[in-house]
């Protein structure tokens, strides 16, 4: 019987133990020819950030549009959950380099990794967070990031400073005016203003008010969650509840397509899409194992995601399903994958 648990295992992957071998914190500045597929790959100045094991611990590498796959760090400790900048010139990731669980910011390159959270430095002090959960997100103008840690929300700015405990939550994710930050609290959807921290609501209510993953619209009138088996949008005010599907199985990683109109979505072993107002439901591709986290590329054209395939592999095709290429092409564990915005 077919299992819906590949993001839970995908989590496990990044707990496995790091191989004892000698690393440093800076960029493998040399490219790693052999595991790549470059074929399919020709989205115009893009780049997918990934996490990979095919070196002997989890790290950083990103896809160069058919250039070359590069190492971004390298380190003892597994290194997990890239996050791009809005504008594209940094990324965020979570990692242990200094014993605790920290994230760090880096530019694009490799280059200037810097520990913002910096638990080690403030382990005595009460409000110091020592857990990080999920990936962190950035505020539109790439000056913050929200992160949570212990069921309570933070921000910090990107050079670790003015680091605040805003409220007990999960989730974050900014809105893409800057104006709100959503989160969850006990499964439960809210927003709050992202200067006063006030002004909290509640988004989804009554029966349907369960929320296990949520995605704001690009131009930030709507969110798509997931509850149960179902994908639900939802206006940003909490008006406006529609139920987009009725599936047999769990649906998981809502993503919205650059210009709004489509979501994709991941059900155990297929990939669907779906126009954001319900109509035009399409299986693009089923797969003979599990798949999640489908992610657009900048474009609109092409669609990254992770299947169970040869032990995790980050695989992409065209957005109506047809040139399928696995991307990483090696068999070692791949997660994580996120394209870059520019």
């Amino acid at each position: 019987m077919k299992k819906y648990t590949l993001k839970i295992v995908l989590i496990l992957v990044i707990a496995i133990s790091s191989y004892a071998y000698s690393c440093s914190c800076s960029p493998d500045d040399d490219v790693t020819p052999g595991g790549f597929n470059p074929s399919g790959f020709d989205v115009v100045q893009s780049k997918i950030a990934f996490v990979s094991n095919r070196d002997g611990n989890n790290e950083i590498y990103v896809i160069e549009n058919k250039r070359a796959l590069k190492r971004l760090t390298n380190n003892s400790t597994n290194d997990s959950v890239p996050t791009w900048s809005p504008n594209g010139n940094m990324i965020a990731f979570v990692s242990e380099q200094d014993g605790y669980q920290d994230i760090y910011v880096m530019n694009s390159d490799g280059s200037s990794q810097i520990n913002i959270t910096n638990t080690a430095e403030a382990w005595s002090s009460s409000w110091s967070p020592n857990w990080i959960e999920g990936a962190p997100s950035w505020s539109p103008d790439s000056s913050r990031l929200a992160y949570a840690s212990h069921r309570y929300i933070w921000v910090v700015n990107v050079d670790g400073s003015d680091q605040t405990q805003l409220l007990a939550g999960e989730s974050p994710k900014w809105s893409p005016d800057g104006s709100k930050i959503a989160y969850l609290l006990n499964n439960k959807l809210y927003t709050v203003d992202s200067a006063s921290f006030t002004d909290r609501k509640k988004i989804n209510s009554g029966y349907l008010d369960y929320c296990n993953e949520m995605a704001w619209s690009p131009d930030g009138s709507k969110m798509v969650y997931t509850f149960g088996k179902n994908i639900y949008v939802v206006n940003a005010d909490g008006t406006g509840l529609t139920e987009l599907t009725e599936n047999q199985l769990p649906a998981t990683g809502p993503s919205w397509s650059p210009d709004g109109d489509k979501i994709a979505y991941a059900t155990d072993t297929d990939i669907w899409i779906i126009n954001a107002d319900g109509t035009s439901k399409t299986t693009i591709h089923q797969d003979q194992f599990s798949v999640g986290d489908p992610y657009w590329s900048p474009d609109g054209k092409k669609l990254a995601f992770i299947t169970l395939l040869n032990n995790f592999q980050v695989c992409m095709m065209d957005a109506d399903g047809s040139n399928f290429t696995n991307v990483t092409d090696n068999p070692s564990r791949h997660s994580f994958p996120a394209w870059s915005p520019v």
